[in-house]
């Protein structure tokens, strides 16, 4: 179980930070990885722009339950 929920969360983390990764080789990297990744950032950047609004979308949800929750405990 504590492999799955590493790999789940390393590959959420590689997908949220692609962008930067994405940069990086655009501008750094070698002819080939230059070339490789103007072919599939046609296919990470969609995925990566949907994960940050799922992410978001999660957070500012609890944010709202929590924040109501604690207005509601307190009277």
């Amino acid at each position: 179980m504590p492999e799955f929920l590493i790999a789940v969360i390393g590959a959420n983390l590689f997908i949220l930070f692609s962008p930067l990764i994405l940069l990086y080789v655009a501008f750094w990297g070698s002819a080939d990885e230059q070339e490789f990744m103007r072919w599939s950032f046609w296919i990470a950047f969609p995925f990566t722009v949907f994960f940050w609004y799922v992410g978001l979308r999660l957070f500012t949800s609890f944010w709202r339950g929590f924040s109501y929750g604690v207005r509601t405990a307190r009277g």
